[in-house]
């Protein structure tokens, strides 16, 4: 189940149900996509699990900051989009030094993530486990229906009902 909700209400905007096998990166437009045809979207915050070229093209494109953070381990890429994120998330320098890119040790580039996570806000992200840990212990852990179709209907009920209690 990925989940999108307003930080500011807490309110889930939208419920994308996939089965496990099917990667996170994949469902990002697809869960943000009908918020941001709706709403002014400034900015969208992600767990890692999100990073992707698609996706921060996307954002960029859309004008959304994305704060997903970039594994520690990346240089950039050849996406423009991605490569604007590495730099400012983890200082890999602009500049090339022939074909090889500036890359700070490790231990640096994890201060510049954590500085990053700092700057940025990226630390709302945890009101999105906040709000899962909420809505399981309202509804539990697991769906009482068996087949994938009745499980999607079940938690975007039990989302509704959630945002019911908001209000």
């Amino acid at each position: 189940m990925h989940i999108a909700i307003d930080r500011k209400t807490h309110k889930i905007l939208n419920v994308e149900v996939t089965e496990n096998y099917v990667a996170d990166p994949r469902m990002f437009i697809e869960l943000i996509n009908p918020i941001t045809e709706m709403n002014d979207v400034k900015s969208t915050t992600a767990d890692g699990a999100y990073d992707s070229n698609k996706n921060f093209e996307y954002c960029d494109k859309k004008g959304i900051r994305a704060r997903i953070p970039v594994r520690i381990t990346s240089v950039g890429g050849k996406s423009k989009y991605r490569r604007k994120n590495v730099i400012e998330q983890l200082g890999v320098n602009k500049k090339r030094s022939h074909r090889f890119h500036k890359i700070p040790p490790e231990n640096i580039r994890k201060e510049n993530e954590e500085q990053w996570k700092n700057d940025s806000g990226y630390y709302e992200r945890s009101l999105v486990e906040s709000m899962i840990s909420v809505f399981k212990r309202a509804f539990g852990e697991y769906t009482f229906s068996k087949r994938s179709d009745m499980k999607e209907k079940e938690l975007l009920m039990k989302a509704v009902v959630y945002n019911m209690f908001l209000v």
